[in-house]
């Protein structure tokens, strides 16, 4: 009897590792029989939610070298961060509230023409989100964003001519602004400098591309001063 206790204890063993080893072999369900085929941990609850880590900045000064993607809840904040493996205090990054904004200047001169031509902003001050990039924005979520830019026109050759500063998005036409400004100039070759400013609020989707462009009414002469630091900016942020 004893013998055939324990063949059938061994068997019992044997079949409860062959069951756990299906188990860890395929995704896993909590509060659910059928779990998503794609997902490795599947959780479904009526009135019940998945609790992260939380703590504060202290939690996070004493978890910096940690693995990328750990995730945590600031319970003064009240906003959830995210590490990115670098292993510093700098590494932890908000998710619930990411920032994105950024400002890109040019102190190079560039003539501009009859038709649109982007202005190239080459240099940063700034870029959180990394979302700029030569001399473009791209919206990384859909969303209320507020960009302004600056230009300073020199040497016209021509007298009441116009010059026009537009911020083009890719989601919306190639060829058409989506916001522009015309500024009427009366200054010719010797004639002071004049500043051309813009600033809009635009509704974008996700993946869309702003850059900013100019033109003047004639052909001969006239562009953007060499100017000094941040004479010629374009800068942008998520407002919601």
């Amino acid at each position: 009897m004893r013998r055939h206790t324990t063949y059938q204890s061994l068997l019992f063993i044997l079949v409860l590792q062959a069951t756990c080893l299906v188990s860890f072999s395929q995704n896993v369900g909590i509060g659910t029989d059928t779990p998503h085929p794609n997902a490795i941990l599947d959780i479904n609850g009526i009135n019940k939610g998945l609790l992260i880590p939380r703590g504060d900045a202290a939690f996070r000064s004493l978890n910096n070298n940690t693995a990328k993607g750990l995730l945590m809840f600031d319970t003064i904040t009240n906003l959830i961060w995210m590490h990115n493996g670098n292993g510093l205090s700098s590494g932890w990054q908000e998710i619930s509230n990411p920032r994105i904004g950024f400002f890109a200047y040019a102190t190079a001169g560039q003539i501009m023409s009859t038709t649109y031509s982007q202005i190239t902003f080459l240099l940063e001050q700034f870029d959180d989100g990394n979302n700029y990039s030569t001399s473009s924005f791209t919206a990384p979520s859909a969303g209320l964003y507020h960009f302004e830019a600056r230009v300073i026109w020199h040497s016209l050759s021509a007298t009441d001519q116009t010059v026009s500063l537009g911020l083009f998005n890719s989601g919306f036409s190639s060829t058409v602004p989506v916001n522009e400004v015309a500024v009427p100039a009366t200054v010719g070759v010797s004639g002071a400098n004049f500043t051309v400013s813009l600033s809009a609020n635009l509704k974008l989707n996700s993946g869309d591309i702003i850059t900013v462009w100019g033109k003047q009414s004639t052909a001969t002469g006239g562009g953007l001063n060499v100017g000094s630091t941040q004479s010629h900016y374009f800068s942008g942020n998520k407002i919601y």
